[in-house]
């Protein structure tokens, strides 16, 4: 492939996977698994719930 191009191409992707990245961190909310006592614990932190 043409260098320019290639290297184009390539930015446009990486922009593309920040901005999906950006957009998934806000729809889903923080999850912390951690196990206790033989039982697996998820807890997922959501703003305006306690």
């Amino acid at each position: 492939m043409y260098n320019p191009l290639k290297f184009y191409a390539g930015e446009a992707v990486k922009t593309i996977n920040d901005r999906a990245k950006e957009v998934l961190s806000f729809l889903y909310p923080a999850v912390t698994i951690s196990e206790d006592a033989g039982e697996l614990v998820v807890e997922a932190d959501m703003p305006g719930f306690d």
